[in-house]
């Protein structure tokens, strides 16, 4: 029989309600968008802001994808860089679950980049017995400087089309196509956004995320 930790548990319930969700909205079950319209009490029969069933579906598909992503085991020989990695790729490491990937990101962003291994142990709720397990895991860019100096992907909350279609799997289509959705919505939050996209999946996501960035 199989045995999981706390942490497996709630990906897992996670996940599933996920996949339930898209499943019912799908199915005509789920939300309408009379249901996931907001307004103020009193300010009529005008919503302010509605959240459309295909921005729903995108963000179950979002959230399914990074489920399992987050699941997904390193391969022989592979190490994320904690300079680079969205919360989601660090999760991928052993007893990383989403609050530590989030301190980490967190602290990344307000301290700048970890300059040595052993600064990881700053980080609130990992000491120096999780990161003398996870170094073999783990790669750090050499020199602070090149952090920002080698990043060169493209930032996709301001991208041109021509920095787009660049991108695998990213045409003159699907470019205009994610420059529709930024200005549509907004913005672009995370790099799993983009599944609301049409025309791009799981597998686009994947084969570009390495190469994009938000901010």
């Amino acid at each position: 029989m199989l045995s999981f930790n706390r942490m497996e548990r709630r990906s897992l319930a996670t996940a599933t309600g996920l996949v339930l969700l898209g499943t019912a909205v799908r199915l005509g079950f789920g939300p309408t968008t009379a249901d996931t319209a907001w307004r103020p009490p009193g300010e009529g029969d005008t919503p302010i802001e509605t959240i459309s069933t295909s921005r729903l579906l995108g963000a179950v598909d979002s959230g399914i994808a990074s489920e399992d992503r987050a699941r997904t085991p390193l391969d022989e020989g592979e190490r994320i860089d904690p300079n680079f990695a969205d919360e989601v790729d660090l999760r991928r490491l052993p007893g990383i679950g989403p609050s530590k990937a989030a301190a980490m990101v967190r602290y990344r962003r307000e301290h700048g980049p970890f300059r040595t291994l052993e600064e990881l142990e700053r980080v609130p709720g990992i000491g120096p017995t999780t990161v003398s397990r996870l170094a073999p895991m783990l790669t750090l860019t050499s020199r602070p400087s090149e952090v920002r100096a080698s990043d060169t992907r493209i930032r996709l909350d301001r991208a041109t089309r021509e920095e787009l279609r660049r991108l695998p799997g990213i045409g003159p289509e699907l470019a205009d196509r994610i420059l529709e959705f930024r200005t549509r919505e907004n913005g672009i939050g995370t790099i799993d956004d983009l599944l609301a996209v049409p025309g791009i999946g799981p597998a686009t996501v994947e084969k570009i995320r390495n190469r994009v960035r938000i901010r």
